[in-house]
């Protein structure tokens, strides 16, 4: 993935399109993860200060592809490093799936980080689910049923108790 000015960007998909190699846009608030950004970080860094960090969850940072360190200064000093810096998707994805992970969730609008799990595990047995799987065209209630659906098919505790409440 690529992340930075728009006109770099465009430079760089115009550069893929010459040799026939497929680029695909994505629709982004910021040109997170890129020098773009930068100056962001220390504002991030210092509302990390009053965040809650506790250890324990299977959760990985995307700058480094592991999980994040038990220390919560360390957690929120790599988490605010993250703004700027490059995410390492492909080993994020690789390194999940070899510890264990085969269903991935994306919770973002559209499916398209559902697509490259997919694509980076091709022929390798796990699930990819977008929750905006329609990506704006069916009602939101529609794909969140449609999502626990498959992941209650798929064997995950799904608990519906207060769906209606």
């Amino acid at each position: 993935m690529l992340s930075g000015p728009a006109v770099a960007i465009e430079r760089a998909a115009a550069a893929f399109e010459a040799r026939q190699v497929r680029a695909t846009r994505l629709t982004v608030a910021a040109a997170f993860h890129s020098a773009q950004v930068a100056g962001a970080e220390p504002a991030f860094r210092a509302a990390l200060t009053k965040a809650e960090v506790r250890p324990g969850a299977l959760v990985y940072a995307n700058t480094t592809a592991a999980p994040y360190p038990a220390d919560a200064d360390e957690a929120r000093g790599l988490l605010a490093g993250q703004l700027a810096r490059p995410v390492e998707w492909v080993a994020e994805i690789e390194n999940l799936f070899c510890t264990g992970v085969h269903t991935f969730l994306e919770v973002g609008p559209g499916g398209r980080l559902a697509g490259l799990v997919g694509a980076i595990l091709s022929g390798r047995d796990h699930e990819a689910l977008a929750l905006d799987a329609s990506n704006g065209q069916r009602p939101g209630l529609y794909d969140l049923a449609c999502c626990l659906g498959c992941l209650a098919a798929l064997g995950h505790r799904v608990d519906l108790k207060t769906w209606d409440g």
